[in-house]
């Protein structure tokens, strides 16, 4: 019994240091620090802009700082309080964009959080324009208009004075302006239509050119020609008429006078077969020549010409169009007389209007042989 109690004692005051130790003011419940944010991560689109990411940290008193934010220069962050802003510039490339923050502890009370930071890439320039490659301006002043489409906004540049820019950019459309060649020698110059950012950008260019006066198509349609044909003959009243032979130098051409009318639509031929008549005819901007209105039954002209057509056993007016082509130095016009099956073409000549509004035929009390006059042209008269 009193070994028992021996023990017992022995026991308690082993035991009582532990029981003090517990009691110390100095062994306080583990406290474990932490910190949580509102998003682990952030994204953008191709045009940047910002976000704030709320940070809290636990406990509330537990501070927090930027560990790392990489070799980055396209974002910029901002910390207020416990609020992280997160600001990204545009990205003018294609190519998309990763970045990590790393939010640390100064006392590492709690380990690194990681905030990721994504941006897509600029879309690819889309760029098409309804212009051609070179356009040739009138040397008297012209205006080309052409449209434009991107999935960006775009500009025209022009790099000469001679050229004025009326851009509509809602519409899409553009008008360069020229203004008249007043030289002696050719201008040219370039457009260029631009779209894009930074290194993304597309562009077409568009070469320009400008005659000058003496070199425009129109006015080197001016002056007197000379009308031959392989077999005709011209009468004092005013038909052409085929012949069988070779006629005499005399009868074998007629001189008459292409002369200016409404610039780039209409030009007249005067005294064209027969003396003090004016016949207008159509300008072809897109040949650089004229069409001559044949017909006895075409009443819109003051003076206008028939075509007589022969077969074996039959004679005809033809009524027609014929387009009158240039060469390529203006010293020879051709007149592109179209087929007409059976007949041959054996000669023209005009009708008119008097004074009192009757109409009046030169030559045609001259019949034409059945000899076909073979082909007609036009050739620059030489003084």
């Amino acid at each position: 019994m009193i070994r028992t109690l021996q023990l017992l004692c022995c026991t308690l005051l082993m035991l009582a240091p532990l029981a003090l130790t517990g009691c110390s003011d100095n062994d306080k419940p583990l406290v474990v620090s932490s910190l949580s944010l509102s998003n682990k991560a952030v994204a953008f689109d191709a045009t940047g802009g910002s976000a704030t990411i709320e940070i809290t940290p636990f406990p509330d008193t537990e501070r927090w700082e930027i560990g790392s934010v990489g070799e980055n220069e396209w974002f910029n962050y901002d910390i207020d309080g416990n609020n992280l802003t997160i600001s990204v510039d545009e990205n003018l490339t294609t190519t998309s964009r990763r970045a990590e923050v790393v939010i640390t502890s100064p006392t590492q009370s709690f380990d690194n959080t990681t905030l990721t930071i994504l941006q897509e890439g600029a879309s690819v320039v889309e760029l098409s324009c309804s212009a051609a490659q070179e356009h040739i301006f009138d040397s008297e002043g012209d205006t080309y208009t052409f449209n434009i489409a991107s999935n960006y906004a775009w500009s025209v540049t022009v790099d000469k004075e001679w050229i004025t820019i009326d851009e509509d950019t809602k519409g899409g459309r553009v008008s360069l302006i020229a203004e008249a060649n007043t030289s002696y020698d050719e201008r040219s110059a370039t457009a260029t239509i631009t779209a894009g950012k930074g290194d993304n950008i597309e562009s077409i260019t568009v070469a320009l050119r400008q005659g000058t006066h003496d070199d425009n198509p129109y006015f080197k349609l001016l002056g007197k020609w000379e009308i031959t044909a392989d077999k005709w003959f011209y009468t004092t009243n005013g038909s052409l008429n085929s012949v069988d032979g070779s006629p005499s130098a005399q009868d074998h051409y007629l001189i008459f006078d292409i002369v200016e009318g409404d610039y780039n639509e209409n030009l007249y031929m005067r005294n064209f077969l027969y003396p003090g008549t004016s016949l207008q005819v159509r300008y072809n901007p897109t040949t650089k020549g004229f069409v001559i209105p044949f017909g006895w039954s075409v009443y819109a002209y003051e003076v206008f010409l028939y075509i007589t057509l022969v077969s074996n056993n039959s004679f005809s007016y033809a009524a027609l169009e014929v387009a009158v082509e240039p060469s390529a130095d203006y010293t020879l016009l051709t007149p592109k007389m179209p087929s007409v099956s059976g007949y041959n073409y054996v000669g023209f000549g005009l009708w008119a209007y008097n004074d009192n509004g009757g109409k009046e035929a030169f030559g045609s009390s001259m019949y034409p042989t059945v000899y076909p006059m073979g082909n007609i042209k036009f050739i620059k008269y030489q003084d």
